[in-house]
């Protein structure tokens, strides 16, 4: 009895070890880079997410502008902004809020725009 308690207790230990699942601070770098990268698939995915929160606007749905938040891939740029800020790497982090801006600011203006033309 006393050898299964044992043998449960490092079956635990192991499964909810962290020291297991480290990754180097170069690996945590490249995935976060890499994550904030726009690709062909994230900008398809983030033009699904647009016109789906634009008919949740329009349509004053809250459900389906939740979902568009939750189907946007733009968490990989936040990751990625948040790493530039961390390591102090101004010039890569300005240029990335500048283009984060021009799009979001070119979205809003024909999401607006269509909404005006709508009603």
């Amino acid at each position: 009895m006393k050898e299964k308690t044992e043998k449960l207790k490092t079956t635990v230990r192991k499964m909810f070890s962290l020291k297991e699942d480290n990754a180097t601070n170069e690996e945590i770098k490249d995935r976060l880079l890499s994550g904030g990268k726009i690709t062909g698939t994230n900008m398809c995915v983030l033009i699904c997410a647009m016109i789906i929160a634009s008919v949740g606007l329009i349509t004053s749905s809250t459900a389906v502008i939740i979902g568009a938040m939750l189907i946007s891939p733009i968490m990989g740029s936040i990751l990625a902004a948040t790493l530039h800020l961390r390591l102090f790497d101004c010039e890569r982090t300005m240029k990335n809020a500048f283009w984060a801006q021009a799009i979001c600011s070119y979205l809003m203006r024909i999401s607006f725009s269509s909404r005006q033309q709508l009603f």
